[in-house]
């Protein structure tokens, strides 16, 4: 696949570059999903999280947490999606930010995960059905001494009930054309998984 055709298959999954904090100017993209610019400005912020840690970020889709927690030292970091376009643009942008990052498109729910410290979940809390599997695999890895970040801008999944076991840490506003593009939302948050049910 050329250049040009490339970049257009990847534009739904990538982050803007003009709104991008990455050092690159030419990240693909023409929008800034919640799902992962939530955890790309928290992971910024906050440096200790990831470094010399094992992150695992799954549905990474453009990898703007991926790309965060290895430009904060993260010890190794697999961007994680099943759609294999998501996994283009985030190879694409690694490179455009001079990080490497491992990628896969194995649905890792369910697994284990016992290489990895952190595990970041992308804005997948849309299905209730899907949402209650994810949050019992979250609930067992947060046993298992994971830490488990979700970025989220409010979808349905992340009922009530399920607010109660998770700890608010960082809530941003969506510039203009993402609350358009992701329908009307305002806000993005980022969750910590602290509580048991």
């Amino acid at each position: 696949m050329d250049k040009n055709n490339e970049q257009m298959v990847c534009l739904k999954f990538c982050i803007a570059n003009e709104i991008s904090y990455f050092e690159s100017q030419n990240a693909y993209g023409e929008s800034n999903f919640s799902k992962t610019r939530a955890h790309e400005w928290y992971i910024l912020d906050n440096q200790d999280l990831v470094k010399d840690r094992n992150v695992l970020d799954i549905g990474c889709g453009c990898g703007a947490g991926s790309i965060a927690a290895a430009k904060m030292k993260a010890k190794y970091v697999l961007a994680n999606d099943i759609d294999h376009h998501a996994l283009a643009a985030t190879h694409l942008n690694a490179n455009l930010n001079g990080v490497l990052i491992d990628t896969s498109s194995k649905n890792l729910i369910g697994t284990k995960c016992e290489e990895f410290n952190v595990i970041l979940i992308g804005d997948m809390f849309y299905d209730e059905d899907f949402s209650q599997t994810l949050f019992k695999w979250l609930i067992k890895l947060h046993e298992a001494g994971k830490t488990i970040l979700i970025g989220d801008p409010g979808r349905h999944g992340l009922t009530e009930k399920r607010r109660r076991h998770v700890q608010m840490l960082a809530e941003y506003k969506m510039p203009r054309e993402s609350q358009e593009e992701n329908n009307g939302f305002t806000k993005t948050k980022v969750w910590k998984l602290n509580k048991l049910i």
